[in-house]
């Protein structure tokens, strides 16, 4: 149980961390 929530949590993370990336990019 626990491992198959491991993953989610690892996506959602990459996905916040490509918003910000995103973010910045527009800054510039």
């Amino acid at each position: 149980m626990s491992t198959s929530t491991m993953p989610g949590r690892v996506e959602d993370i990459e996905l916040l961390f490509m918003l910000k990336d995103e973010e910045k990019k527009s800054y510039i």
